[in-house]
């Protein structure tokens, strides 16, 4: 499509909104969050690009981004909570500490654990490779080189291969198709 106004081919807001948010909540889950997370996080990326609009020449990677950094702004946000939790627990309080409210398998629950302690570069490419974007677009998305795409893409998965162990699968991608 040609770069003119809009490259993402969608005339209005509520038509980008449509064909956009599940794929946010989709990245904000690759990163790491839960599905409330991610949805929290894509409503605040979508009400960004709506107020900006007019402005945003590439709607699609611009809350791309944005949905991460919401994603990352509410990290932050758990762990200043969960530092006074344990704060108080050291004090001998008592808290009723319960498990998270969505259930999930103990696997998926271990592989979303596992992509949280990523690095955070590697968190981003690791969500827009497993929304389905190459190297070279992730890399004007971030603003990096498409070699440093890769070999944040390559440190994450030999870091989860650490973690969590070889994949059964079979369908292991290498870095080099990206």
């Amino acid at each position: 499509m040609a770069e003119t106004g809009n490259p993402d081919g969608v005339s209005s807001f509520d038509e980008f909104f449509v064909a956009e948010y599940p794929r946010l909540v989709r990245v904000a889950m690759s990163a790491g969050a839960t599905f409330p997370q991610a949805e929290e996080a894509a409503q605040e990326a979508a009400l960004q690009a709506f107020r900006s609009w007019d402005r945003l020449t590439n709607p699609s990677a611009w809350s791309r981004k944005a949905v991460l950094h919401e994603y990352y702004k509410a990290i932050a946000r758990d762990l200043r909570e969960l530092e006074l939790t344990h704060k108080a627990l050291r004090k001998g309080s008592v808290a009723d500490l319960a498990a998270d409210s969505t259930e999930e398998s103990d696997e998926v629950h271990r592989v979303r654990q596992a992509i949280r302690r990523l690095p955070r570069a590697q968190r981003e490419v690791f969500a827009l490779i497993y929304d389905g974007y190459g190297a070279p677009e992730i890399a004007m998305i971030l603003g990096k080189t498409p070699e440093t795409v890769r070999s944040n893409l390559r440190e994450a998965r030999r870091r989860l291969v650490r973690e969590l162990g070889e994949p059964t699968g079979g369908d292991e991608e290498s870095t080099e198709e990206v």
